[in-house]
């Protein structure tokens, strides 16, 4: 919380650095129009909007696959999101699902590796409906408009919080409602707490 007095706007001092000119040179200069200012709290209290599902799985690595596709098959029609962190898992996840699990909705593949007349299509694909799964990376985390996503899926955790926010910022948009997936392994549980 913040408190609106001059006594308060002082700034901190590290290890007896000075303090902030340009901030000393505004303080003369503000006037409050009462003496008894109003607390406004700007602090979000959650990330993560109100209408959406996280659910968690731990799992080996070698057994995400089948998470995976158990889940998929649960939502046969609804538009899902699977993140990874790299190229080469999003093609050999792909390939999984389509050829070893034989899913029935084989799922497109977005890269950065994709040359922007592939990738449009393959959104294009996406956000008509004639394909509602897409295996892809970051990419895909931030920057596109992608809207109507039911679900995402964190195949692999990702290395910040940041991206773990946008990846999940994908679903439950404007009032809609939503489920994040996230398949942890042994290894990526301590990032996942965090």
């Amino acid at each position: 919380k913040v408190q609106l007095s001059k006594d308060k706007q002082k700034p901190a001092t590290k290890g007896g650095e000075k303090e902030n000119p340009k901030l000393q040179s505004l303080l003369p200069k503000i006037t409050f129009t009462t003496s008894k200012p109003k607390i406004i709290d700007l602090t979000q209290t959650a990330f993560m909007p109100e209408r959406l599902t996280k659910l968690k799985t731990l799992s080996s690595e070698e057994d995400k696959p089948i998470h995976l596709y158990n889940f998929l098959l649960e939502r046969p029609k609804e538009k899902t999101l699977i993140f990874v962190n790299t190229i080469s898992v999003a093609r050999r996840l792909s390939m999984i699902l389509r050829l070893v699990l034989k899913l029935p909705i084989p799922p497109l593949t977005l890269h950065s590796h994709l040359q922007q007349r592939q990738r449009l299509k393959k959104l294009d694909d996406f956000l008509s409906g004639r394909n509602p799964l897409i295996v892809c990376t970051d990419v895909a985390a931030r920057g596109l408009d992608i809207p109507k996503v039911d679900n995402v899926v964190h195949f692999q955790i990702p290395r910040d919080i940041d991206t773990y926010v946008h990846r999940s910022g994908r679903t439950a948009r404007i009032g809609a409602s939503g489920v994040v997936f996230s398949l942890v392994g042994p290894k990526e549980n301590k990032r996942f707490e965090k």
